[in-house]
């Protein structure tokens, strides 16, 4: 992964020529910065739910980090995309978070991230914190008041005003372990199978004080998804192994690994696989789990339910999940 040059900190392209895309890639985004302190770290965002969930790709190099802070009403989730990061969590814990692993991070946890070889690459999922004010807090220092960019006491208490406490950097004793919120390739809380899909909780709402639920969907070859009725949630999904035929719209295109699918409520949509399929999904304005574990109940005690269309399309609505034909 090869680090772009940024002449002044910004994309060359407006505000509304992303905003409403459904498609990016990986490094394509809203707004991009260095680190203020000066560890190479590139961030590309801003994909967002109305602010309440925000999604950034950071891009380190060798010798990047982030010292010990926290998040003090905010959440985060970390999928890591490429190359290996070395977490520290409270007591001096390590470990190393490796592609496909995830870690989120709850309001209030200390953590501290280094990387691990010559480069390494993240999705981060906020929750609640308004990331896109402090990105574009520092683009506006480094445009217009460069010698705060490098001055590391000014920009840790900039950092604390906005919800990110700075602590510094872990003792120098350490040892290894297993946070219980690192979640590794292939390891789930729960899982379910419904309406042909499988799904694999991966951070709980009870995680994210109700905030959001993160859930990693299995989907086989051909399988197509098409929103039959007007639905207020959006739908993300970060695409982690295969290809997706996407109509969004007016738009069409091909979603691959790593690429970012955002829908607003109330766009029409049909998703197709090309191959077998496996993403993350989460979004706001609906309780997926909660659904699921109605339909397991359901399956149990009322089968035959579902083939009522009615009976089906008020359950989803119920739940604020969009009224979906799967083929």
């Amino acid at each position: 992964m090869k680090q772009r040059v940024i002449e002044d900190n910004r994309m060359h392209v407006q505000h509304n020529q992303l905003y409403f895309k459904p498609h990016r890639k990986f490094d394509e985004g809203l707004m991009v910065s260095e680190d203020v302190e000066g560890k190479y770290i590139q961030k590309v965002g801003v994909h967002e739910t109305r602010l309440q969930n925000e999604v950034w790709l950071d891009i380190w190099y060798a010798g990047s980090e982030v010292t010990q802070h926290i998040h003090t009403n905010a959440c985060e989730t970390f999928y890591i995309i490429d190359g290996k990061a070395r977490l520290i969590t409270p007591g001096g814990v390590q470990t190393i978070l490796n592609e496909g692993d995830i870690f989120h991070c709850p309001a209030g946890m200390a953590h501290e991230f280094h990387t691990e070889g010559d480069h390494m690459a993240w999705y981060n999922l906020f929750s609640n914190l308004h990331y896109w004010n402090i990105i574009q807090t520092e683009i506006d220092m480094s445009r217009h008041n460069p010698a705060k960019m490098r001055d590391v006491a000014y920009y840790r208490d900039f950092i604390s005003s906005m919800n990110s406490l700075k602590l510094g950097p872990y003792p120098p004793v350490f040892r290894d372990g297993e946070p219980s919120q690192v979640r590794r390739k292939g390891d789930c809380l729960l899982s379910y199978e419904a309406l042909g899909i499988k799904f694999n909780l991966k951070v709980a709402p009870w995680d994210t004080n109700d905030a959001n639920e993160i859930w990693e969907i299995a989907l086989t070859d051909g399988m197509s998804i098409t929103a039959l009725e007007p639905f207020n949630s959006w739908q993300t999904y970060i695409i982690c192994e295969g290809e997706v035929e996407c109509k969004v719209g007016d738009d069409e295109f091909t979603a691959v690994k790593n690429d970012f699918i955002q829908i607003y409520p109330h766009k029409p949509f049909e998703l197709k696989c090309k191959g077998d399929v496996t993403a993350l999904s989460w979004g706001s304005g609906y309780k997926l789990l909660k659904a699921l574990e109605e339909i397991a109940y359901i399956k149990n005690e009322m089968p035959g339910q579902f083939e009522e269309t009615a009976s089906h399309h008020a359950f989803m609505q119920k739940y604020g999940i969009p009224v979906f034909d799967i083929k």
